[in-house]
């Protein structure tokens, strides 16, 4: 999967950063950025956590050849994950709750 990385350096996030966050292992990510095909459950975790971190992304960017965007916050503030579905109480969602409660 060619688009992975990419992604991931857009982020400026590790494979070990994006694994924890998306709830996978480093070494998945490694086959993904190889060229092994994400499953579309793993690619809706990582849609969600790239959005929730200022990155809109689609089912094109991840298995496309769409142009990636910008951040949409230059100079966001990375929190720690979790390996786990976020709840009301996960970082990414308290982030994406406070962008969406800023852009009001």
């Amino acid at each position: 999967m060619k688009n992975l990385k990419p992604i991931r350096e857009r982020l400026g996030l590790t494979q070990q950063a994006l694994a924890a966050g998306i709830g996978c292992t480093q070494g998945n990510i490694g086959h993904y950025e190889r060229g092994q095909l994400m499953p579309k459950p793993r690619a809706e975790r990582l849609i969600s956590f790239a959005q929730a971190l200022g990155l809109p992304l689609s089912y094109d960017h991840v298995y496309g050849d769409v142009a990636l965007p910008d951040l949409v916050q230059a100079g966001a503030i990375l929190v720690p994950v979790v390996a786990q579905p976020c709840d009301a109480k996960c970082p990414v969602t308290a982030v994406a709750s406070a962008k969406r409660a800023a852009a009001k």
